[in-house]
């Protein structure tokens, strides 16, 4: 558990080589709310405690695509992800994330980190159980 807490503490860096997620922070905010969208393909992988993660967490291939929709009020930016064919609008207080969001149960962040990985951080709101996953990702 420590080292998932060294990971989101160390790779939550605004510094990015993903050449995508770069060039959403040269995008002006009206020209990045005009339709840009980034499709990545990612594998998933699963962050483990030493007893294993179940049958049901296991590596596999997850699309992914972040569109920039709009700036808030107070300056962050709302971006649609769609991780797997479930789409969320997220918030971020720069384009190069990280990006928040809630559903019914679960609060999500994504966390871009240096070179082709994105740290994807899940908690359940009812139990607290959290889960973490790896994407290493590349355009398609």
């Amino acid at each position: 558990m420590r080292e998932i807490a060294k990971t989101l503490r160390d790779t939550s860096l605004p510094c990015l080589t993903l050449a995508g997620l770069a060039a959403f922070a040269l995008i002006p905010a009206p020209v990045a709310a005009e339709g840009a969208r980034l499709a990545l393909s990612c594998e998933l992988t699963p962050e483990c405690p030493e007893d294993g993660c179940g049958p049901d967490r296991v590596t596999r291939q997850v699309p992914l695509v972040l569109a920039p929709l709009s700036r808030g009020a107070e300056g962050e930016l709302r971006t649609e992800i769609t991780l797997d064919g479930t789409s969320a609008v997220a918030r971020a207080n720069s384009a190069r994330g990280s990006w928040f969001w809630r559903d019914a149960a679960r609060d999500h962040v994504l966390i871009a980190t240096v070179g082709d990985v994105l740290i994807l951080a899940e908690t359940d709101r009812q139990d607290g159980t959290v889960t973490v996953d790896r994407l290493r990702c590349e355009e398609s």
